[in-house]
């Protein structure tokens, strides 16, 4: 029995050689606007890798410090070695302006009664607080005042030269006026002169006896006050302070000169 045999298909298989050539999608090189894509890609995947980073931690511009006195109040200036325009109470906070200082000077922020931005004597605020500050007078654009701002009188250069050499500036004296104030004068820490109208009356420290005599340095603006030293204080830190601008004998005014600036 004879098997029979398919015939041989031809294989009909195209040429390598002969295939014209077709670079595979990898191969291809890209466009610019594809190249441009992978950039951004590769990119924002670094910065997801890499993170955000961190910005840099602020520079504090306030530190809080605390008043302290071996009396119970220290004197406040408008200017370093200006006249006294309040008083803080030993412990309270002195918000410093950080760099901000002239001569032994600080400016910085007080709350209380005070409630402003003004200066003070370095060694009065010896130690730091526990604390943060709370006043920025940075922030709120606060610098020196002039005279011309708080007050309506004044007595005029005053001072004399002590045995030492220093200076003291104590105000011309007058007579506590017993028509007025026939109870006496009471003396107030603060009134807050800067304002255009004196502010809320801060604490009352004592009472001054009529016919006893004072050494007034300026009159407040408002006409209300006059800013005060009294000779016969106990304690004598507690010797400046604010009384009723009327409790004054006129006749001690002398010549009203105008507040300098």
């Amino acid at each position: 029995m004879h098997t029979r045999q398919r015939p041989a298909r031809a294989c009909h298989r195209r040429s390598v050689a002969s295939a014209p050539y077709q670079p595979s999608r990898a191969a291809r090189p890209a466009s610019p606007a594809g190249l441009a894509l992978k950039l951004v890609a590769a990119a924002t995947l670094a910065f997801a890798t890499v993170g955000v980073p961190a910005a840099p931690a602020a520079t504090p511009t306030m530190k809080r410090l605390v008043i302290s006195t071996n009396g119970g109040w220290v004197t406040l200036r408008g200017a370093p070695g200006s006249f006294a325009v309040a008083l803080a109470r030993n412990g309270w906070g002195f918000d410093y302006w950080l760099g901000k200082s002239h001569h032994g000077w600080l400016f910085g922020g007080v709350g209380g009664s005070a409630n402003g931005c003004l200066w003070i004597r370095a060694e009065q605020v010896p130690k730091s607080g526990k604390t943060s500050p709370r006043i920025n007078c940075q922030a709120l654009g606060a610098d020196s005042l002039r005279e011309s701002s708080y007050m309506r009188v004044w007595t005029g250069n005053t001072c004399k030269r002590r045995p030492d050499g220093t200076k003291s500036c104590d105000g011309r004296p007058a007579i506590i006026d017993a028509r007025r104030c026939p109870y006496g004068a009471p003396v107030y820490a603060n009134v807050q002169p800067w304002l255009p109208n004196t502010g809320k009356l801060g604490e009352h420290l004592y009472t001054i006896p009529a016919k006893k005599t004072v050494r007034w340095r300026y009159i407040t603006k408002d006409g209300r006050y006059a800013m005060m030293r009294n000779p016969n204080a106990r304690p004598i830190a507690q010797d400046w302070g604010f009384i009723p601008a009327g409790c004054i004998s006129r006749s001690s005014y002398g010549h009203q000169e105008p507040p300098r600036n």
